[in-house]
């Protein structure tokens, strides 16, 4: 089911709808205490089921790595524009951006509310809302891929259909929980709420950022072109990299990916810009779980070989 729907709508949808959905999560718990099951019964060690005890142990060394991955990993993407400064990630994790203005006050106040992207239906509750002025701004229904035709009846799109991360909001007065707005929103629809004569918010469906611990600057991006197609088949990019203490000039294109700080960068595509130029579009992934993970598959590897080894000697 995650293959047809990650061919049809792309990884991100298949993501959300079955990896990260609770059913799948309990499948994986159950396939790990079997695999957990399967190499207690067989204790106490026996010499000759080396390698399967190094299989199983690989592979509960994977899941956890994968585990790991899920929970505290996060993968975003990086606009560069030629010359300028760059130290934010948007991550694909979404999030409930507030901006709050008084009319005495000309400075803006920003609030961000992070989102599960594991729950759908959500129901309100102290962890879901913001209290903004004299009014609480309540997430009643979120739903991160909707049709944007029928928001209110269907999680789920048309096949035909763009996708929209929709949210049900529901804005009250502190005092007397009298209602002020009650409506859907989009990311590509924010909600402009009156919260009283003197103040206003902006409601907005985005993304969290990350601000990285050092600047990009994009110096030069090219792209290698098909002569017989004129279609694109190579980028690449050429940055500097700075913090505090060091400048580095260095090069990410499609098969040399940057590593930096626990981060990984590829380049992903690019944009045009009004005056010709080219942007660069990275792609950022930070896996904790990355050396766990390739530790569970080198032990499955090798307890497959110790099998097939211990087997041959036996004969």
């Amino acid at each position: 089911t995650g293959t047809i729907l990650e061919k049809q709508h792309g990884a991100l949808y298949a993501q959300w709808l079955v990896y990260d959905s609770p059913v799948f999560v309990c499948l994986i718990a159950l396939l790990t205490a079997n695999i957990l099951a399967s190499a207690l019964v067989r204790l106490p060690f026996q010499k000759r089921l080396a390698g399967f005890y190094i299989i199983h142990l690989g592979i509960l060394t994977l899941l956890a790595g994968a585990g790991g991955s899920n929970l505290w990993g996060y993968e975003g993407e990086m606009e560069l524009v030629p010359n300028q400064t760059a130290d934010t990630i948007t991550s694909k994790n979404p999030a409930l951006f507030v901006y709050f203005l008084e009319s005495n006050d000309d400075d803006v106040i920003q609030l961000e509310l992070p989102l599960p992207k594991k729950i759908y239906g959500l129901k309100a509750s102290t962890s879901n809302f913001l209290r903004v002025g004299d009014a609480q701004i309540n997430i009643t229904d979120f739903i991160p891929f909707a049709n944007p035709h029928n928001i209110e009846q269907t999680e789920l799109p048309a096949a035909d259909a763009p996708h929209v991360m929709s949210a049900h909001i529901l804005v009250s007065r502190v005092v007397d929980n009298s209602v002020i707005k009650d409506n859907w929103l989009t990311n590509a629809h924010p909600a402009h709420i009156a919260l009283s004569d003197t103040e206003m918010c902006v409601v907005v469906l985005g993304n969290l950022e990350h601000e990285l611990p050092f600047e990009v600057i994009l110096n030069k991006f090219e792209m290698g072109v098909d002569p017989s197609t004129s279609e694109p088949t190579s980028y690449t990019s050429f940055i500097t990299v700075r913090d505090d203490v060091n400048t580095e000039d260095t090069i990410i294109s499609m098969n040399h990916p940057l590593k930096k700080e626990g981060l990984r960068f590829y380049q992903s595509s690019f944009f045009e810009l009004d005056d010709g130029q080219y942007g660069s579009v990275l792609s950022v992934n930070f896996d904790p779980g990355r050396t766990t993970k390739y530790t569970g598959s080198s032990l499955i590897v090798a307890g497959g070989l110790m099998h097939i080894f211990l087997r041959r000697r036996k004969k």
